[in-house]
């Protein structure tokens, strides 16, 4: 009976495992989407609304990641013993440093979005028309008349 007891445990601690390894699964998918829209460069179709998204589901996904991983360790260290015990507990630190990977990533590709953003804008700064936000028409003059600064002296009498 002890030995179905250990086999049950044993089987509920891989079911545990699998969620989780899933649920990074999952959120890796989701830093993959991520890193695929910081890089766009299109001024046209703004990502802003779905990294927005992606940001949320990333932390919702995090926060469940983090409540699963407690879980797992909270069951490694009341219920094994032994060398399961250590095999058990090297299993949820890789798990962890999974997810520690996967907050990294996400910061990383947060940063390289706003160091693309930052370069849209010295792009658009740098190559801006000058007359982009004055009038592009000169109504005070006439149509074919030079400027005043390049208009030619008055002739004397």
């Amino acid at each position: 009976q002890q030995q179905q007891q250990q086999q049950q445990e044993q089987t509920d601690f891989i079911r545990a495992v699998d969620g989780v390894s899933e649920s990074i699964l999952a959120t890796r998918k989701l830093v993959t989407q991520l890193e695929d829209l910081v890089s766009s460069r299109a001024t046209s179709a703004d990502p802003r609304r779905d990294i927005e998204a992606l940001h949320q589901l990333f932390t919702a996904d995090m926060a469940q990641l983090t409540k699963e991983l407690t879980a797992l360790r909270s069951y490694v260290s009341s219920s094994m013993g032994g060398q399961r015990l250590k095999s058990c507990e090297a299993i949820v630190d890789a798990l962890r440093r999974d997810s520690q990977e996967l907050m990294t990533a996400f910061q990383k590709a947060l940063e390289k979005r706003n160091d693309v953003l930052r370069e849209l804008a010295q792009r658009q700064k740098l190559f801006a028309h000058p007359m982009a936000n004055g009038p592009l028409l000169q109504l005070q003059q006439p149509l074919f008349a030079p400027p005043p600064s390049h208009a030619p002296p008055p002739l004397a009498p």
